[in-house]
């Protein structure tokens, strides 16, 4: 619970006193720790890869759309234009800098803590596991036979509509199903 918890207070955009808020309120931490340039570096890594669809610098334009740290859901201004982190994130041992928008580690963040916990729970002797962390999760197997997962129906709660197996596999998924919002009658 303390290595989840620990993450979470350090690198979540929602907790105010976090090494991430620090970094979008000031624009820079000065010797940074190696797991903050790891995290950040495959968040430029991801924008490359993905030929910039994938961008952690959507801090900014959650807030505006109302995903706030309230989680108020109630947009606050129209959203701004999305800087590169190639351009707007400079990453060094001695310093990172953030020159505009804000970082956002949820699209890839969760993932990266479920890892490092499979890493963590492989070194203290355990074989088999299943890390559910609510859409994102990682499991090793029953004893050497893959373990069954069920992807949920986005708009019917209970009902699933694919199955698949996972043996020493992470899996992702999300739907608007959990988290969404209207907006002058639009959702």
């Amino acid at each position: 619970r303390r290595f989840l918890s620990d993450f979470e207070a350090k690198y979540s955009r929602f907790k105010p006193d976090s090494t991430i808020s620090q970094l979008n309120s000031t624009g820079t931490l000065v010797n940074p720790d190696q797991t903050t340039i790891d995290l950040l570096t495959l968040g430029q890594q991801l924008y490359r890869n993905t030929n910039g669809i994938f961008n952690l610098l959507v801090g900014e334009h959650l807030i505006a759309r109302g995903y706030d740290a309230d989680y108020s859901f109630v947009p606050k201004s129209e959203p701004a234009t999305i800087p590169s982190p190639l351009e707007a994130l400079t990453i060094t041992p001695e310093r990172i800098t953030l020159s505009a928008g804000r970082i956002d580690l949820g699209g890839y963040g969760k993932g990266y803590l479920i890892d490092r916990l499979a890493e963590f729970l492989h070194a203290q002797g355990f074989h088999y596991f299943l890390i559910n962390g609510g859409g994102d999760m990682y499991a090793t197997s029953d004893h050497g036979t893959p373990i069954t997962i069920y992807l949920e129906h986005p708009t019917a709660p209970g009902t699933y509509i694919a199955e698949t197996t996972l043996k020493d596999q992470g899996f992702a998924a999300s739907s608007t199903h959990k988290r969404r919002w209207k907006v002058s009658g639009k959702e």
